[in-house]
């Protein structure tokens, strides 16, 4: 018999010491990826999302999505006691003002099994009264779908799902807290020249200011959608017959 692992969230293939990747392919045979090859690791494509997006968004609200350390972030080696100053504070600062300029959700990580976080995350944020904390009645794509466009404080599987998606999407996250391989340095590059990452929060809202909030006319700009696109088909791909391609692969083995 072999064992066949499966990717389950961002950072594969991204992150240069993401544990769970890493052992989770040391234990097995293959490991499907979605996009990125490496050894004994090969892509499969997920399906594409049926929720329609429409190309000129005139919807009302951005979706603010927060990524939190759990107890679980505490094995790494990215220094969770820095979260505070390196994320939250700036992550606080952005989403007051945003908030004063568009209708703002805030959608924290879900934590399975709690309804807190280590960082007392809604009770940081909550202090804004201009925000709406999501109640997570509603799938992620759902509320994405429906957004003006997508904040996120860190790179991870919900900046994954809305590219893939071909939402605006927005993310930064302090150099102190991630640390992308070699290759994938090299798409982030060209994700930070396209406006789409940046290091600084400041950075970020300067380029709303700039776009007077409504993203648009960049997001479908060729040059925005070509390094989307090319990123999504290494880290995040999606197609149609993405069930052939899996029959067709797995058959062989």
């Amino acid at each position: 018999s072999i064992l066949i692992s499966y990717q389950h969230g961002g950072l594969y293939g991204q992150e240069k010491y993401f544990i769970p990747e890493k052992s989770e392919r040391m234990i097995s045979d293959h490991f499907i990826s979605w996009g990125w090859k490496e050894k004994k690791a090969f892509p499969l494509p997920m399906k594409i999302s049926k929720l329609p997006v429409k190309k000129n968004n005139n919807n009302k609200y951005c979706l603010f999505v927060t990524w939190s350390q759990n107890y679980g972030y505490f094995s790494y080696g990215n220094n969770p006691e820095l979260t505070p100053e390196l994320s939250m504070n700036p992550t606080l600062g952005l989403l007051k003002y945003v908030s004063k300029k568009i209708p703002t959700i805030l959608r924290p990580q879900p934590i399975p099994g709690r309804d807190d976080h280590v960082w007392r995350d809604k009770e940081f944020y909550g202090k804004i009264k201009k925000i709406k904390i999501d109640n997570h009645e509603k799938n992620f794509e759902f509320m994405a779908a429906n957004a003006k466009f997508v904040i996120m404080n860190y790179f991870n599987t919900t900046a994954l799902e809305t590219l893939s998606m071909n939402i605006p999407t927005l993310v930064f996250c302090d150099k102190n807290l991630i640390n992308f391989n070699s290759k994938a340095s090299k798409f982030l590059l060209k994700l930070i020249k396209a406006k789409i990452f940046f290091y600084n929060h400041k950075e970020l809202y300067n380029f709303l200011k700039m776009n007077n909030f409504d993203l648009n006319t960049w997001w479908n700009d060729k040059k925005t959608q070509d390094i989307r696109k090319t990123f999504c088909k290494n880290y995040c791909l999606r197609k149609e017959n993405w069930d052939d391609e899996w029959i067709s692969k797995l058959s062989l083995m």
